[in-house]
């Protein structure tokens, strides 16, 4: 503890500075499920989750821009073409995008209702924006898997049918090319399985201590990790399709006859990509923070239980006594008490004699 006016050490619970002699205040305690609470809220509300929603809703509007005629003009880098050469972008494909991007878009509403929350002074955040990221996951998760399962169904009706591989001299047997890409599909089912579920079993882990302030460290590290090998994985591709846009660019130089700009779809591509890695990678960071600190609050509670348990008086187990026999009780003699016979004359006797 230090003195808040001359900032001298002081003990912990002394009520005036031995230097300055200034009075000091308690310090104002804080429970600890407001204290979980308050941290998991600081890492929701931090300026890395603020710039992850920002670039994860860029790309949801870059999306959604290559949707629209001018968009999609754009796109194609070529704005002197004749227009009647540009597939136009028909309302039922703009309706079609929009409805492929919904689990997106709900995702993005998501995380802006967790930021807003987090943000808030309220002791208690509002996990309506974990739910709904939740259980996008969730039917994510069974659209993933019924359509790998009609993949391979489908893959292996038509191999059996018709043999693709049939006039192609010296092609491997129906059979292995057939077991080599189910077994591909079984892997991206086995490696989206295991992806769903640890995002949602994190979400639901994070959303809990938001309602019940008691520590939990168990999120995924397989879900950091994940982010950052996505995270690399987008700015690969985004490097080459700035280096595509870049030559696509050189190429129309050179052809007189269209003008090419830069806004070209390898362009576009190349930002997304770039933002989509920004993104996967600050989430990768903000889980492996909130991790670190749920584990530092959780060996805090259980230094404090030790605390309460050592000073508290010990514990004394009853001692065991086994009942007695039953004893009758001592007869004690009455006392004897002597019997004085005395012997009284008759007076009619007496008067006889006489």
């Amino acid at each position: 503890m230090f003195c808040r006016t001359c900032g001298a050490t002081l003990k912990d619970d002394a009520r005036f500075c031995y230097y300055c002699g200034r009075i000091q205040s308690p310090a104002p305690t804080i429970p600890f499920p407001d204290k979980v609470r308050y941290t998991a809220k600081k890492v929701g509300s931090s300026p890395l989750f603020l710039i992850a929603a920002i670039c994860f809703t860029l790309v949801q509007l870059l999306e959604i821009f290559s949707l629209l005629p001018i968009g999609n003009t754009l796109a194609l880098g070529n704005l002197f073409a004749d227009p009647e050469l540009l597939p136009a972008s028909e309302t039922q494909t703009l309706v079609t995008g929009l409805i492929s991007m919904l689990p997106s878009l709900v995702i993005t509403l998501g995380l802006w209702i967790t930021y807003g929350s987090c943000a808030s002074r309220k002791p208690k955040a509002n996990t309506a924006g974990l739910t709904m990221i939740f259980v996008v996951s969730l039917i994510q998760l069974v659209l993933t898997c019924l359509v790998l399962l009609v993949a391979a169904l489908f893959v292996i009706v038509l191999t059996l049918e018709t043999n693709p591989f049939a006039g192609i001299p010296e092609a491997p047997p129906l059979n292995t090319l057939l077991g080599i890409f189910l077994g591909a599909l079984l892997a991206i089912f086995v490696f989206s399985l295991v992806w769903y579920i640890k995002v949602c079993i994190t979400i639901t882990n994070v959303r809990d201590t938001l309602k019940t302030g008691a520590p939990n460290k168990r999120v995924s590290s397989f879900v950091g990790v994940m982010c950052y090998i996505s995270g690399a994985l987008w700015i690969f591709n985004g490097t080459i399709s700035f280096l595509n846009a870049g030559l696509q660019t050189l190429n129309g130089f050179y052809d007189f006859s269209v003008l090419y700009i830069l806004p070209s779809n390898f362009f576009l591509f190349g930002v997304t990509s770039l933002l989509t890695a920004v993104a996967q990678i600050l989430f990768g960071v903000l889980i492996f923070s909130y991790r670190s600190k749920m584990k530092a609050l959780e060996a805090e509670e259980r230094m404090h239980n030790f605390k309460t348990l050592s000073y508290a008086e010990p514990y004394t187990a009853p001692v065991y006594i086994p009942p007695q026999p039953a004893q009758e009780p001592e007869l004690t003699p009455e006392p004897q008490v002597a019997e004085e016979f005395e012997t009284t004359a008759d007076p009619a006797t007496e008067e006889e004699s006489e």
